[in-house]
């Protein structure tokens, strides 16, 4: 793949999502505009980014996902801070285990399930996406866009919720073994 068009695919990723997931449920909100330093998508481009400077794009790595950005508070935290690291307790453990287990933070892709932002809060427990159902598909449709752009050789799962959600819509039951 052509390097330049490698480099944007995070970008481009970030323009095609609200168009991709809209319209939005109530308690769920738009993300205005992407955090410029790290930050898991769609609150950022989903990239480890050391003094703001964009690697390529990750593809062929890994892509570790999670349930959903977070509140419109700590997004704004964040943007504030032109990161979302050393704001959450999900990157103080990232930057420690993948490291440990040989994973460079550069070559993972760092993204939600669902789309958009929590509205208000809480900032923990189900999102109020997951209960409208053509929103879940629409946001289930995108991630397999964004399967499609990273083909990725493994996904780490943060959590149940995405767990249940990526093996109950991307894995095929298994054959029964024939005896």
């Amino acid at each position: 793949m052509d390097l330049a068009i490698e480099e944007n695919l995070a970008e481009e990723l970030w323009q095609q999502m609200s168009k991709a997931v809209s319209p939005f449920p109530e308690g769920v909100v738009d993300v205005p505009e992407p955090i410029p330093g790290t930050a898991f998508f769609p609150g950022g481009y989903g990239l480890w980014l050391e003094e703001n400077v964009r690697p390529p794009f990750p593809t062929g790595q890994i892509m570790v996902v999670g349930q959903d950005f977070n509140s419109e508070k700590a997004y704004k935290k964040a943007r504030d801070a032109g990161t979302e690291v050393n704001l959450s307790s999900t990157w103080d453990i990232l930057k420690k285990i993948l490291p440990a287990s040989g994973v460079s933070l550069e070559d993972c892709f760092f993204t939600n399930l669902y789309m958009g932002l929590r509205e208000g809060g809480p900032e923990a427990g189900r999102f109020p996406g997951a209960r409208d159902k053509d929103f879940v598909e629409r946001c289930i449709k995108f991630f397999k866009h964004q399967l499609e752009v990273a083909r990725p050789k493994l996904i780490l799962t943060l959590g149940a919720e995405p767990f249940r959600v990526l093996a109950d819509n991307f894995f095929i039951e298994p054959a029964p073994l024939e005896r």
